[in-house]
């Protein structure tokens, strides 16, 4: 699905639109945002800029509302005394005085004798009976204390936690951290990444703690469980084939590839036209195809039928195709589902016919597992009744849409494994651990609005993100290659003994398309869990280590509509210095904040460091090292932000009009720079995050993670005012805007 957001038409910069009014949130209160990071020491600042620092920040905010959560005890109670068994009183006896003399009536001596000793025996069996019971009334008494005790003790170390905090901090080309239009155009749809520990109080981050991980909205709204056989994938190699062996001549019910790399489109339909022969040699085939409707497929969308044509040209000279062997079937999808052959034929001619009549679906949405759970269900029974082998093959350039994707993808799985039916996917890479790409539109008509960024679905490769959703200032719009395909795909062709291809990206309207490429050697040891998503989250928060990074994902998640605009700072500011000056208090008052639940998330990845030495995974040991070095570059440029805000308001730069007389400076436009005005403060800081990022260059080289770090490496920390200009007729709520297409 698309969300079109816009950049200029030209000039340096990218103006925002004009702040919204922030969520009726209550706040702790922050001092101002130039506040040096807790580990970086805070001397007094030179003459050159004492004007942009102010004093370091408290140790901690203070506390927002927290998740209502059990209080552990503030000491332990002290044991009660253990109770006592009263001990009853011997037998009364009629003892004589020593003086007093036998009367006459008296019993003989052996009888007294006899009674006495009658007497004796049974006041010591009832001292021991009682003697007993105290006993073990007294020991149960004790062990429930005990337990008690040390039941409370667990509680109290349990209940150990990181002061919450309030924080705050749109979506930029790399370069500019500013966005055009004053109306923008908001996405349509969420990730669904809700914390549960986010408190009621809107904006409010949950504590950095282990112990108050964020629960995922889905795995209680959605039937996301495993079907039938659990599939262990921790060591399994999904590599199984390289590419090189046909999943056909694997056992059936073996898993299959979830990643098969095509250099071009032609080898990709190579390898399905042999996957295809593979299973004639067996019997009489029905192939079911699945078309995105999606208008993102429009410049692929000619490419693949030549070959798919192709394909079907190869197979009509094969023997084992002769004839009715081979029956196809034509469905697509996008916000519906349509079936485009009433039913299955062995014609070439209604099959091309059928592909090119698929519609282009302007809704943006594409209901891929649902879709491809109905195809196989429409034709089953046809395969059954003509003794066909069974086979679908899904065409897309996106990974769908989540919503339909988590609540299908195990039935999907499920309806496939039971028609035997192996699936097959020809699909793009996904995007490095986020869901979304983005690729760039101008109307023809109406070039003056300058070029939209229009949203896609494109990840991630692991069933929930396993990186930051936020780039320091708001969320991201890279398109860094993932080295595998989205995770339902591969999920699905693996668990059904099919195969994902992974196309080739020349996609040249991608925005920010990255043509990095990893070796597959070196991507082994990083595959992604591809087990079910109820499985990845059990096993993924046995780990403290692994449940903090998910917790800090979460906590900064600028898809979350209840932190959204405070991890957005503002990126354009009116030229009038009163109007500037007002909006620039508010960003760095809202901008410390954030830096204050960096320090707390720095804080939190420190103490559990030696857990990342004994984290058995290198996937999550990299995640690990990638958040920790953002973490600490995050803090040194918001730092920066702060910094240049103060600056300008107290010796704003003077407005030279550098685009010309007849586009004069009408906004401020933040944009990165390579030169820092807090280096007194944020040094150390600094030095620390490219240690750390040019250490996962080192360690983790030839992979996603190097990839990003490299990027990250080269984004400026420092930040700088440019002059900009936008066209005042755009202002105008009555000019009439493009007809934005959704892909």
């Amino acid at each position: 699905m698309s969300t079109p957001t816009s950049q200029p038409p030209s000039g340096s910069t990218r103006p925002q639109p004009p702040r919204r009014p922030a969520p009726p949130a209550a706040k702790p209160a922050a001092p101002a945002v130039d506040a040096a990071p807790t580990t970086a020491e805070s001397p007094a600042p030179s003459e050159e800029t004492a004007v942009a620092t102010a004093p370091a920040p408290p140790a901690s905010p203070a506390p927002a509302a927290q998740p209502s959560r059990p209080s552990a005890p503030s000491s332990r109670p002290s044991a009660p005394s253990a109770p006592t068994a009263k001990q009853p009183a011997p037998p009364a006896s009629s003892s004589k005085p020593e003086d007093e003399e036998p009367s006459d009536d008296a019993a003989t001596s052996e009888d007294a004798d006899s009674e006495g000793d009658e007497d004796h025996e049974s006041y010591l069996t009832t001292q021991m009976i009682h003697l007993g019971v105290a006993c073990g009334v007294s020991m149960v008494a004790h062990m429930v204390v005990l337990v008690a005790m040390g039941m409370m003790l667990i509680a109290t170390v349990a209940q150990t936690q990181v002061t919450e905090i309030v924080a705050e901090v749109e979506e930029p080309p790399e370069e500019v951290l500013t966005q055009v239009l004053e109306e923008e155009i908001k996405p349509s749809k969420e990730l669904a990444l809700v914390s549960t520990a986010i408190s009621s109080q809107v904006g409010a981050m949950g504590a950095v703690s282990a112990l108050s991980q964020p629960q995922m909205a889905t795995q209680t709204a959605v039937s996301d469980v495993s079907t039938e056989v659990t599939v262990e994938v921790g060591d399994v190699n999904v590599f199984k084939s390289n590419g090189k062996t046909l999943s056909q001549d694997l056992p059936e019910g073996q898993l299959g590839e979830a990643a098969a790399i095509a250099d071009t489109y032609a080898e990709a339909m190579d390898r399905m036209t042999q996957e295809i022969l593979a299973k004639l040699a067996k019997g009489k085939v029905l192939v079911v195809w699945a078309m995105d409707q999606s208008e993102s497929m429009n410049d692929d969308r000619e490419e693949i039928l030549s070959r798919i044509d192709r394909v079907y040209q190869e197979l009509g000279i094969a023997s084992s195709a002769k004839g009715d062997a081979l029956a196809t079937a034509v469905t697509s999808y996008g916000k519906d589902f349509a079936v485009h052959t009433r039913r299955p034929t062995s014609n070439t001619t209604e099959i091309m016919d059928a592909m090119r009549a698929v519609p282009n679906d302007p809704s943006g949405i594409e209901m891929q597992c649902q879709a491809i759970g109905q195809a196989i269900q429409t034709f089953r029974g046809q395969a059954q009744t003509g003794q066909r082998q069974m086979m679908l093959i899904v065409v897309t350039d996106e990974s769908g849409d989540p919503t339909s994707n988590v609540q299908y993808l195990e039935s999907t799985i499920a309806e496939a494994k039971a028609a035997r039916c192996p699936i097959y996917v020809l699909g793009r890479e996904a995007v490095f651990g986020y869901p979304y790409a983005y690729m760039t539109w101008t109307d023809p008509k109406k070039p003056e609005w300058g070029t939209f960024y229009l949203q896609i679905e494109r990840g991630p490769e692991t069933p929930f993100p396993e990186q930051l959703q936020w780039d320091g200032f708001r969320k991201r719009n890279d398109a860094h290659p993932a080295g595998f395909g989205p995770y339902e795909q591969a999920r699905m062709a693996r668990q059904t003994g099919g195969v994902f291809f992974m196309l080739p990206s020349p996609e040249v309207r991608l925005l920010h398309r990255s043509n990095a490429k990893y070796a597959l050697e070196a991507m082994r040891p990083y595959l992604p869990d591809l087990s079910a998503r109820s499985d990845y989250v059990a096993e993924r928060d046995k780990f403290e280590m692994r449940a903090i990074i998910w917790k800090i994902i979460n906590d900064l998640n600028p898809w979350n509509t209840a932190l959204a605009r405070k991890l957005e700072p503002q990126g354009t500011f009116s030229i009038d210095k009163a109007e500037f000056a007002k909006a620039a208090a508010t960003e760095m008052q809202e901008a410390k904040q954030i830096i204050v639940y960096l320090q707390e998330a720095e804080k939190a990845l420190e103490r559990i460091k030696p857990l990342r030495a004994r984290e058995s995974s290198p996937r999550w040991r990299a995640n690990f090292d990638m958040i920790y070095g953002q973490v600490l570059a995050y803090q040194v440029r918001l730092y920066e932000y702060g910094a240049r805000l103060q600056l300008q308001t107290v010796n704003p730069k003077p407005i030279k009009n550098i685009l010309g007389p007849k586009r004069p400076t009408n906004y401020w436009g933040i944009a990165n720079t390579n030169k820092t005005i807090t280096d007194e403060i944020t040094k150390e800081k600094r030095e620390l995050a490219q240690q750390v990022l040019q250490q996962i260059i080192a360690e983790h080289s030839g992979t996603p993670f190097a990839t990003r770090a490299e990027w990250e490496l080269k984004r400026s920390f420092g930040i700088d005012l440019n002059e900009g200009y936008l066209d005042p007729r755009l202002r105008n709520p009555g000019t009439p805007r493009p007809n934005v297409p959704k892909l």
